[in-house]
């Protein structure tokens, strides 16, 4: 246990006041971002799709997602141990369940009763990858292939509040940055092994040893700004449509540079996973810093923001309404065909959010004890899980 600390320990209004208090601007219109590029790139395989090069965008919105997600999470430690002193475990992992687990189990019901009604399968591998958050490892079934960044996300959960604890970042923030730099720097030596050897395993694409640098960027973020966040919006305020900018070409450099090089200079697109984390990261600090760019302003538009609110259903459940048609001994109809795939997708994830979603919120904000209020756990993403 972490000893007790002052409140002195939160962090500086001046730069991210909405560190300290009330909803972070912004995070749901990224995640809109993010459902939206997954949505694109899923695309590609509904009947009538679009023909064109978007395999990418998906990993990006699901890579921006674990960035989300490892910034808010550490947000949340970071307050926790900065008013009570200590991070209660238990507590956490009791949020976590009530936040991801409802909607996981309702969207395997729904697999399940296909299964059963359709000539549909999945094995009996799939099913424990499925059950156990082990997909990122085992099964490669379409319909349930998205459970993967889920597998990575409870894979993260379990090891970041012990990792939290041990390198206390609340007290010694150089430390805790020093070794969140480690994945950041290994992650994408370990693709390039299990690319370049054909490895499977511990280093097939959705791992946890490949996707861990996106988690321990946010990580890193979260501790810097709680930090240096003066210091961060002081350069902010002097750069910002320059860092605007440099922001968006790293994730488009990474984006559609890779694909091109991969043939010629195959090394250097092991880079690009760090290039694209890093680019992410500046993009989501300018947009909640005080006084942003009016550029940013569009990311907390209603109806964005409620795209982004609903996100994680949406991920969850248009998996379903994009897996071919005679999967499920049916024929091209509306709700199985581009673009209205999308329309079936989203009234799924609306059932789910009313339905399912929120009143698991609602007991989670009955029944456990948030250690600050003003920083509501809902708010904290279920990363493709993440929401």
């Amino acid at each position: 246990m972490q000893p007790a600390q002052s409140t002195s320990a939160l962090p500086s209004a001046g730069g991210f006041p909405s560190l300290q208090g009330g909803k972070i601007p912004a995070l749901n219109g990224w995640r809109a971002v993010c459902i939206s590029l997954v949505l694109l790139h899923h695309s590609k395989w509904v009947p009538g799709g679009p023909d064109f090069n978007i395999t990418g965008f998906g990993g990006l919105g699901v890579r921006f997602f674990f960035v989300i997600s490892g910034f808010l999470i550490t947000v949340l430690m970071l307050r926790e141990v900065a008013t009570k002193g200590h991070l209660e475990v238990g507590a956490f992992f009791k949020r976590r369940c009530l936040r991801i687990l409802p909607v996981y189990y309702a969207f395997l019901a729904a697999v399940f009763l296909l299964q059963l009604g359709t000539p549909y399968e999945l094995s009996l591998q799939e099913w424990i990858g499925n059950l156990t958050f082990t997909k990122n490892y085992f099964g490669s079934d379409w319909t349930t292939g998205h459970l993967w960044s889920l597998a990575v996300e409870q894979q993260f959960y379990l090891l970041w509040p012990f990792a939290f604890r041990a390198l206390a970042p609340l007290a010694s923030p150089r430390r805790a940055l020093a070794w969140l730099s480690l994945p950041m720097l290994l992650c994408p030596v370990l693709w390039a092994i299990g690319s370049i050897t054909g490895i499977k395993g511990p280093l097939n694409l959705g791992s946890f040893f490949i996707n861990a640098d996106a988690l321990a960027t946010g990580c890193a973020l979260a501790v810097l700004l709680w930090h240096w966040g003066d210091k961060v919006s002081a350069w902010f305020a002097r750069k910002s449509v320059f860092l605007l900018m440099a922001g968006t070409f790293a994730v488009a450099a990474s984006l559609w540079l890779a694909p091109q090089l991969r043939g010629v200079l195959f090394a250097l697109t092991f880079t690009f996973p760090t290039l694209q984390n890093l680019g992410l990261a500046l993009l989501l600090a300018l947009s909640i810093q005080a006084g942003r760019s009016r550029l940013l302003a569009w990311l907390d538009w209603s109806w964005i923001a409620f795209i982004g609110t609903v996100s994680y259903s949406l991920y969850m459940w248009q998996q379903i309404f994009c897996t071919k048609p005679e999967v499920f001994g049916a024929s091209p109809a509306w709700w199985n065909s581009f673009p209205l795939w999308v329309v079936a997708a989203f009234l799924a994830a609306l059932a789910s959010y009313y339905l399912v979603e929120r009143p698991f919120l609602r007991m989670k904000r009955r029944h456990t004890s948030s250690p600050v209020e003003s920083l509501r756990t809902d708010e904290i993403p279920a990363c493709p899980g993440e929401k």
